[in-house]
């Protein structure tokens, strides 16, 4: 329970995109510490381990770089959203009501 209230208040603080990435960091951390435990039985460190973790953490930094370079942008973009959101109600609030006849005879 701990585990999914941790994980909104990350979304809600960050990105759904972030916030997955980050969960997904576990498997590189999971790697590290199987690896420096004295207790785990012959720690392999084969090159496609290595290699994923790197991938994961590269996907981590440039994703997390990307959006702290769009941030200043983002309250434009959320009106824009809102603004295409609302014209699409509109739309489908016309396409709901019954067609009335004109109110003036076509000349």
């Amino acid at each position: 329970v701990a585990s999914n209230v941790v994980w909104a208040t990350a979304i809600q603080l960050t990105s759904p995109l972030i916030t997955n990435l980050g969960t997904s960091l576990s498997i590189p951390f999971s790697f590290l510490a199987d690896y420096i435990n004295p207790l785990s039985k012959n720690p392999s460190l084969d090159w496609k381990y290595v290699l994923g973790t790197l991938l994961i953490l590269l996907s981590f930094i440039v994703v997390s770089a990307i959006e702290d370079q769009g941030g200043e942008g983002e309250e434009e973009g959320e009106k824009e959203g809102l603004k295409a959101a609302s014209d699409v109600l509109e739309l489908e609030k016309g396409i709901d009501t019954p067609l009335s006849p004109p109110s003036e005879p076509p000349e």
